[in-house]
């Protein structure tokens, strides 16, 4: 999800995953991402994001985060 969604852009730093609930094979969930921190550090973008899975009944299943780097 976070390499799909910076695409060229940038590269994935860091990035960590808690494993809450079970997603089982043919079940539907969704996977969420959001911004909770920006800062530059030279000629990059450090972007901070917040990540989790969550099942059809709205529960977080795997939470995490990861740190990317935009190029400018």
């Amino acid at each position: 999800m976070v390499s799909d969604w910076l695409g060229h852009g940038g590269f994935v730093r860091r990035i960590s995953a808690s494993y809450r609930g079970m997603d089982r094979v043919g079940d539907a969930f969704t996977c969420h991402g959001r911004i909770v921190g920006l800062r530059e550090h030279g000629a990059s973008r450090i972007v901070d994001l917040e990540l989790w899975t969550e099942n059809a009944d709205g529960q977080h299943t795997t939470v995490g985060s990861a740190e990317v780097i935009l190029a400018r």
